[in-house]
């Protein structure tokens, strides 16, 4: 009898053993990447990645659409070799052999290069694909292109494009001032990367201290913003910076009769089979020469007002890491100032610097990306106008964050994070007797949320969820 129940454990532990594996090799596997222009690296938006998987029991091919950031993830795919084909309009058609692990989410990176054909009748069916995927209550998605066309009649730049939107007011102060839907300025939350930025515009609200040479877009919510962001009730700006050309030096120079500008993009490293090196360097410049040329091409100007007392400089820089599996670093810094000098001594200056980092991590074989920041930047402003009576104040702080989002079925996804920020405020003035006021203020904040979108038919569901903590220790010394 012992004997029988020995060989009887034996034989069912081997039975066990021997149909685990063939189990696993039974279960689906998935395929994730991103897809990028070939010559720039910019993620492309709405992608069509198809997988031929001529399977029994599959009547439509698996697809997916990339993502704001270029990736998408197709899942469900039975272990296998496919031909994965990429297209999107404007540029050529990719196709690739690639074999997909049973239980294994396999990387791939495209690069698509641009095309010129003439065709005889075609539907782009991009926007409804957007409309189908994405919520666009009160948002205006802004690129480099769409700028430059918004841009009428001068230098390209996301404060003039800003101006044609609906509900947006400016005016013309100094360091300028952004009215969205009748908000107060203090009421815009501006994101740089994923860094806070107090005064993103420049002398009189002529220029923003974005160079769109190397924006990769800007998302404006005038209303309605999801449960990712937090902090203000006014508007949200969204501004992501691309990375530098990995594939080959290239550079920028241009001048108008008020700016110059300067742009190098350095790869870095070794290139792989792709042509590309794991890393670059791109540094932007910036410099306003309008108080020096204002007596030559503005004559009227200089006899009238005195010149053109308004100057600023702008340096931006990013090194980007990246590897073969999708996972990215970036380590970023700027440094913006003002200046406006009147008659006398009498001036207002004012300058705004921070550095930062974030990253993106794509595990393997798993369905969720995780991305990170960390970020510190501060803002000072000094005047001199009234004599024997200085004024300045600075706010300077840091935030940080992560993110973690599910890509679930087609177009579904599931996205959390938590969100921690810390303010220090100083505002120092004489009085009209020359007393010395300092005023100085601390305050944290700590926020979390849940987001969800699912696609149901031609619903698109995105309910969400946020939770914000707000606290504040002040001191006041006379």
């Amino acid at each position: 009898m012992n004997f029988f129940l020995r060989y009887f454990t034996s034989a069912f532990a081997l039975f066990i053993l021997g149909w685990l594996p063939l189990h696993a090799q039974s279960l689906p596997g998935g395929l994730r990447g991103n897809v990028q222009e070939m010559g720039s690296q910019m993620p492309l938006e709405y992608a069509l990645v198809a997988v031929d998987v001529a399977q029994p029991g599959l009547t439509t091919p698996l697809s997916a659409y990339t993502n704001s950031d270029g990736y998408f993830q197709i899942n469900g795919i039975p272990a296998g070799t496919y031909q994965v084909t990429v297209k999107l309009a404007g540029y050529g058609t990719i196709a690739r052999s690639i074999t997909v692990k049973s239980g294994r989410i396999g990387f791939e990176r495209f690069l698509l290069e641009e095309s010129t054909v003439v065709l005889d009748d075609v539907v782009i069916d991009v926007k409804r694909q957007e409309q189908q995927t994405k919520v666009a209550t009160a948002v205006v998605q802004l690129s480099p292109k769409s700028i430059t066309t918004f841009s009428i009649g001068g230098e390209p730049d996301l404060m003039r494009a800003l101006q044609v939107l609906p509900g947006v007011i400016t005016t013309g102060d100094q360091g300028g001032q952004l009215y969205i839907r009748g908000g107060a300025p203090i009421q815009n939350l501006v994101k740089l990367d994923g860094m806070i930025l107090y005064n993103p515009f420049h002398s009189i609200g002529f220029f923003s201290v974005f160079d769109t040479d190397i924006l990769q877009k800007a998302d404006v919510y005038t209303a309605g913003f999801g449960a990712e962001y937090g902090g203000r009730n006014s508007s949200v700006m969204d501004i992501r910076t691309r990375s530098g050309n990995r594939q080959r030096i290239a550079g920028k120079v241009s001048g108008s009769t008020y700016m110059a500008k300067a742009l190098l993009e350095v790869p870095v490293g070794p290139r792989g089979k792709d042509g590309l090196a794991p890393s670059s360097i791109l540094v932007s410049a910036k410099n306003s020469y309008l108080n020096a040329i204002a007596p030559v091409v503005y004559p009227y100007v200089a006899t009238e007002y005195g010149g053109l007392p308004f100057t600023f400089t702008d340096l931006y820089a990013k090194y980007t890491v990246e590897s073969t599996g999708g996972n990215k670093a970036n380590l970023f810094g700027f440094n913006f100032n003002d200046g406006v000098q009147f008659a006398g001594d009498k001036a207002i200056n004012w300058r705004a610097t921070g550095y930062g980092a974030d990253f993106l991590v794509v595990p393997a074989s798993s369905g969720t990306i995780i991305e990170g920041h960390l970020a510190q930047s501060a803002y000072f402003i000094e005047s001199s106008e009234l004599e024997n009576r200085p004024r300045e104040s600075q706010i300077d702080g840091f935030n940080g964050g992560l993110d973690f989002t599910y890509l679930l079925r087609k177009y579904d996804e599931f996205k959390y994070g938590l969100e921690f920020v810390g303010y220090h405020t100083q505002y120092q003035y004489t009085n009209t007797v020359g007393r010395t006021l300092d005023q100085e203020q601390n305050t944290t904040e700590l926020g979390g949320y849940m987001d969800y979108k699912r696609q149901q038919g031609r619903w698109l569901i995105q309910p969400g969820l946020r939770l914000h903590n707000y606290g504040s220790l002040a001191i006041v010394r006379v």
